[in-house]
C-alpha cells in the first residue's frame, strides 16, 4: 500500500484505534521517566517507540523506520504493520529499526504506563548496555516443592522491603535460606532463575525505578506485590517480574554501584548477601523448615498440594491432546511467538505448553486459544490435529497460511504436518 493510499485510511484507523494526540503525550512521558532514571544503565532506556492496536494493526511510533512503511503525521509516523509482525510488548525488529513495542491501550496511569514502557525499553538496550537475553524454563517453579519456597522467599522478600536494622536482616536471611533450600531441592535451579532475573528482572526493575516514586514508596509498593501476585497460576516465567525487581531495590540499599558490576551470570540474591553481609544459617534445610512456619508455611503447603493435583490433572490433558493423539506438527524456525508469561505450562522433555499463543514463520500465522506445545530445541510446535475440511483449524486453533504451504498426512496414523508445496 503506497503512502498517498494509507494516507485515505488514516482518519479512520486513528478514530478507531489509537488517538495521536494521547499517543504523542505517551511518548513524552516515556522520554522524561527515561530521563528521570538516565543513571541506571550505560544508555537512555528511551530510543525508537512503537504503539501498536492489535486489532487494527494500525501502528504510531515516535521516529520514521528505514523502510518507507510509516508516514509522517505531525511529530509522529503512522502506518500499518503486517500480520506476521507478532503483536506483543517487546523489543522488535522491524522497517529496518530496533523498535521498542508496545500494545494499544496503554495502562491508565502514568506510573503504571512509565513501569511498562521503560521495562520494554530495557529489553531494546539489554544487548547494548552488555546483558543479552537468555530465557530459562524453571519448570521447577511448576512444581509443588519449587512454588512452596518461593512463596516463602516472596513473603519474607516483601517483609524486607519495609523493615530496617535486625528486622531486615532477619527477613533478608529468612528469604536467602528459603532460596538456597529451594535451589539444593532443584540442582538446575539457580542458573535458571538467575538467568531469568537479569533478564526479565532487571525489565522490571528499571520499570519500576521509573514510575516517579521515592525509595520507600518504590519498596512499598513492590512488597505489596509480592503478596498479590503470588496468586497468579503460573511462576516459571513470570517470576522474575518479581524477584528480580525485589532484589534490585534491596540492592540499592546497600550499593550504588551494583548494576555497574552486573553480568549475564551474576545472581542478584548472591549480590544481595554479600553487599548486605547476610549469613546464612550452618544447616540450610533444618533453619528454612523451623522459619517457615513464621510466613504461614502450613497454609502455603495446603494450597499447593490442591494446585498439584490440579496440575497433574492438565498435565494429563494436554498430552492427551498434544502428545499422544493426533496432532499437527509445524516448523519453527524464527521462533518468533508471542504468549501470556503468567500462563505457562512447563512439560519436561516434551517442551511448553501455553494455553494462547501466536506464532508466526515463513509459513503464516497460528493462533492457538486451547492449548499449544513448542519444542524451542528442535524449532517445532503442536497442535491438536485438524477438523476442518482445509485442515486450516481444529479445536481452538487456526492456521492463516501463505501461498506454497499445504498440510499432509503425518508419520502417525491421524497425525498432519506442514510442508511447502513441491516447486514453491
Amino acid at each position: 500500500m503506497g503512502p498517498l493510499l494509507l494516507a485515505l485510511f488514516v482518519p479512520r484507523l486513528v478514530q478507531d484505534s489509537i488517538d495521536l494526540h494521547l499517543a504523542s503525550r505517551y511518548f513524552q512521558e516515556a522520554k522524561n521517566a527515561s530521563d528521570d532514571v538516565c543513571a541506571l544503565w550505560s544508555k537512555p532506556l528511551y530510543g525508537p517507540m512503537i504503539f501498536l492496536d492489535p486489532a487494527s494493526r494500525f501502528a504510531v511510533a515516535n521516529g520514521p523506520d528505514r523502510e518507507g512503511q510509516l508516514i509522517r503525521r505531525g511529530d509522529l509516523w503512522i502506518g500499518k504493520m503486517p500480520p506476521e509482525i507478532g503483536a506483543a510488548n517487546t523489543a522488535r525488529d522491524w522497517g529496518g529499526v530496533h523498535w521498542t513495542m508496545v500494545m494499544w491501550p496503554l495502562p491508565s496511569t502514568t506510573a503504571e504506563r512509565n513501569m511498562l514502557l521503560m521495562h520494554e525499553c530495557w529489553h531494546r538496550i539489554q544487548d547494548e548496555i552488555g546483558l543479552p537475553g537468555e530465557s530459562k524454563a524453571n519448570a521447577h517453579l511448576d512444581k509443588k516443592d519449587g512454588r512452596i519456597w518461593l512463596r516463602l522467599e516472596w513473603r519474607a522478600l516483601s517483609r524486607g522491603l519495609t523493615s530496617w536494622g535486625p528486622e531486615r536482616v532477619e527477613s533478608l536471611t529468612d528469604a536467602l535460606t528459603f532460596r538456597a533450600y529451594r535451589r539444593a531441592i532443584f540442582p538446575t535451579a539457580a542458573v535458571e532463575e538467575d538467568r531469568m532475573e537479569v533478564h526479565e528482572g532487571m525489565a522490571e526493575y528499571s520499570g519500576v525505578r521509573s514510575m516517579g516514586l521515592g525509595g520507600f514508596a518504590r519498596r512499598s509498593y513492590l512488597s505489596g506485590r509480592l503478596k498479590v501476585n503470588a496468586l497468579k497460576p503460573s511462576y516459571s516465567y513470570a517470576f522474575a517480574y518479581e524477584t528480580g525487581p525485589a532484589y534490585g531495590l534491596l540492592l540499592d540499599m546497600d550499593s550504588k554501584d551494583w548494576r555497574t558490576r552486573l553480568t549475564p551470570r551474576s545472581s542478584l540474591s548472591d549480590m544481595l548477601r554479600s553487599v548486605a553481609k547476610i549469613e546464612f544459617p550452618h544447616d540450610i534445610a533444618k533453619a528454612a523448615r523451623a522459619r517457615a512456619g513464621f510466613y504461614g508455611g502450613k497454609e502455603i503447603v495446603r494450597e499447593e498440594e490442591a494446585r498439584q493435583r490440579e496440575t497433574d490433572a492438565k498435565l494429563k490433558l494436554y498430552r492427551r491432546l498434544l502428545v499422544d493423539g493426533p496432532v499437527l506438527e509445524l516448523p519453527a524456525p524464527k521462533l518468533d511467538y508471542t504468549f501470556d508469561p503468567n500462563e505457562v505450562v512447563p512439560f519436561g522433555e516434551l517442551g511448553t505448553v501455553y494455553p494462547h499463543l501466536t506464532l508466526s514463520d515463513e509459513w503464516g500465522i497460528l493462533e492457538a486459544s486451547k492449548g499449544a506445545r513448542l519444542v524451542v530445541s528442535a524449532r517445532t510446535a503442536y497442535v491438536s490435529a485438524p477438523t476442518s475440511s482445509d485442515a486450516a483449524s481444529g479445536d481452538g486453533w487456526k492456521l492463516t497460511l501463505k501461498p506454497g504451504w499445504r498440510v499432509v498426512p503425518g508419520s502417525r496414523k491421524g497425525d498432519y504436518r506442514l510442508e511447502r508445496r513441491p516447486g514453491s
